[in-house]
């Protein structure tokens, strides 16, 4: 037997980690992009065999079996769909722990949707009646979760050992009989694997999805301000691109406010106000939302439990103040709508027109819907926001991580992205990862103190960096 299973590109709802079972969406650009780019790596694989080609039904993997098996049969199978989420359909994780406190996939299944159990049934039937059956290769096309389980029961293990199994999108794996022996022989392999391996990140934390940047000259790179060899250009959110740093400013505001008077009248201690300027900068901006509860309530020797998703509004935990700062930050959007700067647009524009690719990286869990209130979404190539740091379990700002993993999603290196950021402790990050180019966008009178912390330009609107070209 030889079985190559082929995860589909890259689409809307896997940059936000949603989880996408029987809804038909279709690949993004960069996903057809990425799709393209097997179809070399597999011809090389098949060696001129005629393989049997199975494809889920649904529009991302039958895109990306045209795109990386041209001119290949494809045989359309339902067996080879995804997961059926049920319920939990286009929710992510840490969305669906709200609702199921501690639900694990593998364990738990999805109500009105399938078990993992269910899954490994379909997973049987395309070994029984295909790859243990045919003398050909078999090229599987499907999806994340369904080929972490294949994998599993091709080995002979049971479904929920498919956890075991990473899977990027975009990604080919190979499982075939060695010396009588099933094995692996390849796993999870993208052609940005194969590109320049010395160019790629030591970070092990990526978000949902890889592709590979293409080759913006020097000339390109001059022509936005940045050094020659920039390639990616990766962009904070709030303060950078949206003029959301003042709403987060002041939702912090009225949840700490309330907070603090509530205990000050409970303990009779005097009452003092969070500052919007000197605590937001200082001890909450840029970070996650229980880094920056924690971090301010300390400058106040004040320290409170974690707490945990189920925590009832008003309890005295980190988690509860985090989810009041939340839910007054929504109502504000919703209110007063979200303002993209004009400077930003346009400067992100011209970076794509001249061939960089763009990611937006941000500490918020509402990156997504900030995006689309601003109506700028389809300005980034990759998308890798709070609820995402947290589900990959990447370190906040000023660690470097979810930038790294935001270069590594645009197949750049370090060294060949700039990093845009408003924030003193994001600065830090992108100097601790070691960027090509660190810019400092000083929207409240902070240009010594950006410096100081990293950056090599700051600008106050990032348009004059197309007037530096």
């Amino acid at each position: 037997m030889k079985l190559i299973i082929v995860r589909h590109g890259q689409t809307d709802w896997t940059l936000s980690g949603r989880y996408t079972g029987t809804t038909d969406v279709e690949l993004t650009a960069s996903g057809r992009h990425q799709a393209a780019e097997l179809a070399p790596l597999l011809e090389r694989m098949l060696h001129g065999q005629s393989p049997l080609v199975v494809s889920s039904p649904r529009r991302r993997a039958t895109e990306t079996a045209t795109l990386a098996l041209p001119e290949r049969a494809v045989t359309i199978d339902p067996v080879v769909a995804e997961y059926d989420y049920g319920d939990y359909e286009g929710l992510t994780t840490p969305q669906i722990r709200l609702i199921a406190p501690g639900w694990i996939i593998w364990r738990d299944g999805c109500p009105h949707g399938e078990s993992t159990a269910d899954v490994g049934t379909r997973a049987d039937d395309l070994l029984h009646s295909h790859a243990e059956n045919d003398p050909r290769p078999v090229v599987v096309v499907t999806h994340g979760h369904f080929s972490r389980i294949l994998a599993a029961r091709a080995l002979g293990l049971p479904a929920e050992q498919g956890r075991l199994f990473a899977s990027t999108p975009a990604s080919v794996s190979v499982i075939e009989d060695h010396h009588g022996e099933r094995c692996i022989a390849l796993w999870n392999l993208d052609p940005a694997l194969l590109a320049d391996p010395g160019d790629r990140s030591a970070s092990t934390h990526a978000p949902h999805d890889k592709a590979p940047a293409p080759l913006a000259s020097d000339a390109s790179a001059r022509s936005v301000g940045l050094p020659a060899g920039t390639t990616a250009c990766l962009f904070d959110l709030d303060g950078v691109l949206t003029a959301t740093a003042t709403v987060h400013a002041a939702a912090w505001q009225e949840m700490f406010d309330d907070y603090l008077k509530s205990r000050a009248h409970r303990l009779g201690t005097p009452f003092v106000a969070f500052n919007p300027a000197a605590d937001y900068d200082t001890y909450v901006d840029g970070k996650s939302r229980a880094d920056g509860v924690a971090s301010f309530l300390a400058s106040r020797g004040i320290e409170l439990p974690p707490g945990g998703p189920g925590d009832r509004p008003g309890a005295e935990t980190i988690t509860a103040l985090g989810s009041a700062k939340n839910s007054i930050l929504l109502r504000r959007i919703r209110r007063d709508g979200v303002h993209a700067y004009a400077g930003s647009v346009r400067y992100v524009q011209a970076v794509r027109a001249a061939g960089l690719r763009t990611a937006v990286v941000s500490s918020s869990a509402n990156c997504s819907e900030i995006l689309t209130a601003a109506g700028i979404t389809e300005l980034f190539d990759a998308r890798l926001g709070g609820l995402d740091v947290r589900a990959d379990g990447l370190a906040g700002k000023p660690a470097p991580d979810s930038y790294l993993a935001a270069a590594h999603a645009l197949g750049a290196p370090p060294r060949h992205a700039a990093v845009f950021e408003d924030a003193l402790s994001g600065v830090q990050a992108g100097r601790a990862g070691r960027f090509g180019c660190v810019v400092g966008v000083d929207r409240v009178g902070q240009t010594d103190a950006l410096r100081a912390a990293g950056a090599d330009i700051v600008v106050t609107d990032l348009a004059e960096l197309l007037d530096r070209a």
